[in-house]
C-alpha cells in the first residue's frame, strides 16, 4: 500500500491537504506572503494519530517537518517539496485544569495566550509570557524551551512542565503525565524532549505548572549610564523587592529609540541603557511603595 493511501486510511481526506491547499499556507509568520512548499500537510487531532503518521512515514522513509504557531526566527519550520508537514493546529484542546494541584493538562496545539486566559479564569497564573503569545503553541514552546519575560522568577519553560507526552520517529508514544512538583522517582524523561527542538520526538501533550494569581502588578522604566550599573541595579532591585521581581528587560539605546519612535519617550535618549522591570505581589499599595 502506498504512503498516501495509508495516511488516508488513518486520517481521512479532510485531514490531508495537498496541491493548492498547501501553497495557500506559509512556513512562518515573518514571511506569510511566501507559499508553503511541501508534499502534503497532515492535520492530526490527537496523540494516536500523530503516532500512526510517524510510524507510516518512518516505514516509507518520508521526511517530515512539524508546524506549530510558526513564530520562530530561525527557519525551523521551512519545508521542502519532498517533505511532509505535520501541523498540530487541530490538537488545541485544554483537557483539565486542576485547581488543587495547580496544573493544566492540554494538547500541544494550544496557543500560549489561551493558556494564560484559562488559568486566569480559575484565579491562577501561567507565568510564561512573550510577544508571540497570541500565536505561539505550547508544543513548539516546549520543544524550544522558550524563556520569555519572567525567567528571573519562574524559570524557563522546562521549569513549568511537570508531565509530558511525546511521539518518537517510529511512532512509539512516550507518556509521563506527572502532576507532582516534588518528584524524585527515576529518570525524568520529559527533560530529554524539552528544548530538543523535535530531534527526539514530537511533543503532543503536556501538564503545566500554575501559580496563584498575583493581586498586584507594578512596573518601572529605569535609565542607566553604564552596563556595570545595570548589573548592580539588578542585584539591588531584586534584593529590595524581596522576591517580587518578575521581569527585568534590558534595552540598549538603539532598541529604546526604535520602541519609542511613534510615541513621546518617557525618558530622553541620552542614556546608553534602559531597563523595564515588573513586580508581582499581593498588596498593590504596599508593593508600589516598596518599588
Amino acid at each position: 500500500m502506498d504512503l498516501f493511501q495509508q495516511l488516508n486510511d488513518t486520517l481521512g481526506n479532510h485531514q490531508i491537504l495537498t496541491g493548492e491547499a498547501v501553497s495557500n499556507r506559509f512556513s512562518h509568520v515573518w514571511e506569510a506572503e511566501r507559499p508553503l512548499k511541501a508534499k502534503a500537510v497532515l492535520l492530526p487531532k490527537n496523540t494516536e494519530e500523530v503516532s500512526h503518521i510517524l510510524r507510516i512515514c518512518h516505514e516509507h522513509g518520508q521526511p517530515i517537518i512539524i508546524h506549530g504557531g510558526l513564530t520562530n526566527l530561525v527557519g525551523a519550520t521551512v519545508a521542502q517539496e519532498d517533505q511532509m508537514v505535520i501541523s498540530l493546529e487541530k490538537m488545541n484542546g485544554i483537557l483539565e485544569v486542576d485547581t488543587q494541584s495547580r496544573t493544566i493538562t492540554l494538547q500541544a496545539g494550544v496557543v500560549l495566550e489561551h493558556i494564560q486566559k484559562e488559568a486566569q479564569a480559575h484565579d491562577l497564573l501561567f507565568p510564561l509570557n512573550f510577544g508571540a503569545k497570541g500565536s505561539a503553541q505550547i508544543g513548539g514552546i516546549i520543544s524550544t524551551n522558550a524563556g520569555g519575560l519572567r525567567v528571573l522568577r519562574y524559570g524557563m519553560t522546562r521549569d513549568l512542565v511537570l508531565g509530558l507526552q511525546a511521539v518518537m520517529a517510529d511512532g512509539t508514544i512516550i507518556d509521563s503525565p506527572n502532576k507532582m512538583i516534588k518528584d524524585n522517582t527515576g529518570y525524568d524523561l520529559k527533560q530529554l524532549f524539552i528544548g530538543s527542538e523535535g530531534t527526539l520526538g514530537v511533543v503532543t501533550q503536556a501538564v503545566l505548572r500554575l501559580y496563584e494569581a498575583p493581586k498586584s502588578r507594578c512596573g518601572a522604566l529605569v535609565a542607566l549610564n553604564t552596563y556595570q550599573n545595570v548589573v548592580e541595579f539588578l542585584k539591588y532591585i531584586d534584593q529590595g523587592l524581596a522576591g517580587l521581581l518578575s521581569a527585568f528587560e534590558l534595552m540598549w539605546n538603539i532598541t529604546y529609540r526604535a520602541q519609542t519612535a511613534d510615541i513621546k519617550a518617557p525618558i530622553d535618549y541620552q542614556y546608553p541603557y534602559y531597563v523595564l522591570l515588573e513586580s508581582l505581589g499581593s498588596e498593590q499599595q504596599d508593593d508600589q511603595e516598596r518599588l
